[in-house]
């Protein structure tokens, strides 16, 4: 037998390895000393055994990502948008998780997004596109100038007829529209409910939010508590 490139811990010819013999018995392999034992388990077993082990190492480690993803993904996100500010949004975060009854381990994060620097206006739009704002607060100006870009959800799509009449003397309209690459509209939506003017600030909602119940329960929030941002 060629032995050049057979490298195993065992004798080429050992019996346990002949062709056309049956498997090695546990008999076969409790007459083998201790050193062709264990040399038998390495060329048959340790691979195998890696390769299980391997395999579950990768599913725990998916298990507890899985695991602190669920623990670290925020409840609810609101975004503060230029004007609208807070210096101490760790306070407003405990506020609104014993306002809506949260865990108090659950994650609240509210973000202020000063858009008129470069690197907060590409911040702001990649947790937008991403579905990581629930709530928007904003200036009149700022939604005027937005809302028909169809930045903000119709409200009328994720509240009830009940809670939109509770708010409907502070509602806020507006159209969607297209335009062309001169400016030219070429197409403007019915007007849609896509603000509440709490005073201080508008109140929006984004139509890919991670968290629309909890957005929802942020409305009631920030229309009775208005003075919880700073003047």
């Amino acid at each position: 037998m060629n032995t050049k490139f057979k490298k195993t811990a065992l004798e080429d010819d050992a019996e346990i390895y002949q062709h056309g013999t049956k498997s090695a018995t546990k008999d076969d392999i409790k007459k083998l000393p201790p050193k062709k034992r264990i040399a038998y388990f390495c060329d048959y077993y340790l691979a195998k055994c890696l390769v299980v082990l391997a395999l579950i190492i990768c599913i725990i480690l998916i298990i507890c990502a899985s695991i602190n993803g669920k623990q670290h993904t925020p409840v609810l996100s609101v975004a503060l948008i230029n004007e609208v500010y807070l210096s101490d949004t760790d306070a407003l975060c405990d506020e609104i998780k014993e306002s809506l009854e949260l865990d108090e381990d659950a994650i609240v994060n509210v973000t202020y997004y000063n858009l008129n620097e470069y690197q907060n206006n590409m911040s702001y739009l990649a947790h937008l596109s991403a579905g990581s704002v629930d709530v928007i607060l904003c200036s009149e100006e700022f939604f005027t100038d937005s809302a028909p870009q169809g930045m903000f959800a119709d409200l009328s799509t994720l509240l009830s007829k009940e809670e939109l009449s509770a708010y409907s003397s502070q509602l806020k309209e507006a159209s969607i529209v297209d335009t062309d690459t001169d400016g030219k509209i070429i197409s403007k939506s019915e007007p849609a409910p896509m603000g509440i003017d709490a005073g201080n600030y508008i109140i929006c909602l984004t139509e890919k939010g991670d968290n629309p119940e909890n957005a929802k329960k942020a409305v009631s929030f920030f229309t009775t508590h208005t003075d919880c941002l700073n003047p």
